[in-house]
C-alpha cells in the first residue's frame, strides 16, 4: 500500500472560507489509490472504506484532533481514501463529520447525509447530496441502495443500511439500540443484512449513555444475523480517548474489552484490510 503526505493548505485551495477550519494548514496521509478487491479498510474510530462490488464507499471521515476539543486519536488514522464513489454521514460530531477531512474526498462522490447536515456538506463542493431522514430508502446511490434508519444518540442521527443484489451493511454509527433498527434486522421481508459495523463504547454524557455498550452490540449483531457463518461483525468508534482528565466529569467512554468479543466480531487496527467472510481467500 503506498501513501502520500499531503499537506493541506486551505487558502491555496481557496477552502478557508467556506470550511471555517481551525488551522491554516494541516498535514494528513492520504491514499488516493484504489482497492481492486471487496472488503473493509479501517481507517481508525468511525472513518472505514467498504468496498462492495467494487463500489467504494466511505463513512463518517475523522482525521483531525482533537474532535470538538475533547476526543482525541489514541492511535493515529490510516491514510484516508479520497477516491471514493460514496459517502455516508450519520451525524455532526467532529468526529463524524469532520469538514478537514471532507475538504480532501474526491467532490465528484455522492454524498449521503441527514437533511440538516445538507447546506454543510454542499458548502464544501460536493456536486451530488442526497439529504435524508429517518424512513427513507435510496435506490440509485452508486449503484447500491440505502436504507436510512433513526438513530439514538445526544444529537440528531441516522445510520445506514446499504448493499447490492447479492449483500446488505449495516453502519452503526454512534448509536444506542432502536425500535427501529430492531425492525429493521428482524423483518421477515429484506430484514439482516450480511455485515453490521457496530459501536460498543458505551459512551456517556453527563451521567446518561449515549452509545451501545458490548451486550447490546452483541445482541444487535445477532437479531441482524451476522453471527452466522459466512457473514460477521466489525467493532467501530473506538482508538479515541480524552484530551484530558479534567473531561472525565462530563464525558464517560472507556476503551472497549475486545476480549468479550467472540471471533465473527473483529476490532481491527488502523491501516487493515478485512476481507468479507464470504470472500475467497
Amino acid at each position: 500500500m503506498r501513501r502520500r503526505d499531503v499537506v493541506l493548505g486551505l487558502p491555496a485551495l481557496g477552502l478557508a472560507a467556506s470550511v471555517g477550519c481551525a488551522h491554516e494548514a494541516v498535514k494528513y496521509s492520504t491514499r488516493p489509490e484504489r482497492f481492486d478487491r471487496d472488503g473493509i479498510f479501517h481507517v481508525g474510530n468511525s472513518t472505514h472504506l467498504i468496498v462492495l462490488g467494487g463500489v467504494h464507499v466511505l463513512t463518517d471521515p475523522w482525521l483531525k484532533d482533537p474532535a470538538d476539543k475533547i476526543l482525541q486519536h489514541r492511535i493515529p488514522p490510516a491514510a484516508l481514501p479520497i477516491d471514493v464513489d460514496v459517502l455516508l454521514l450519520t451525524h455532526e460530531h467532529e468526529d463524524h463529520f469532520d469538514v478537514e477531512a471532507l475538504a480532501l474526498v474526491d467532490k465528484r462522490a455522492v454524498v449521503v447525509v441527514p437533511t440538516w447536515l445538507e447546506a454543510r456538506t454542499r458548502a464544501l463542493g460536493f456536486q451530488d447530496v442526497r439529504a435524508v431522514k429517518a424512513g427513507d430508502r435510496l435506490n440509485d446511490v452508486g449503484g447500491l441502495s440505502v436504507d436510512v434508519v433513526r438513530a439514538r444518540h445526544d444529537v440528531d442521527e441516522v445510520v445506514y443500511r446499504f448493499g447490492d443484489d447479492h449483500r446488505r451493511i449495516f453502519f452503526g454509527g454512534d448509536t444506542l439500540p432502536t425500535p427501529e433498527i430492531t425492525a429493521l434486522a428482524t423483518a421477515v421481508d429484506q430484514g439482516g443484512c450480511d455485515f453490521a459495523i457496530l459501536p460498543a463504547d458505551a459512551g456517556a454524557l453527563m451521567g446518561t449513555r449515549r452509545v451501545m455498550n458490548v451486550d447490546e452490540a452483541l445482541a444487535m449483531a445477532t437479531a441482524f444475523g451476522v453471527d452466522q457463518e459466512g457473514k460477521g461483525c466489525m467493532l467501530t468508534h473506538h482508538e479515541f480517548e480524552l484530551t484530558s482528565a479534567v473531561w472525565s466529569l462530563i464525558v464517560d467512554v472507556k476503551p472497549v474489552d475486545v476480549s468479550r468479543l467472540p471471533s465473527w466480531f473483529t476490532a481491527p487496527a488502523p491501516g487493515q484490510f478485512l476481507s468479507f467472510p464470504w470472500s475467497s481467500p
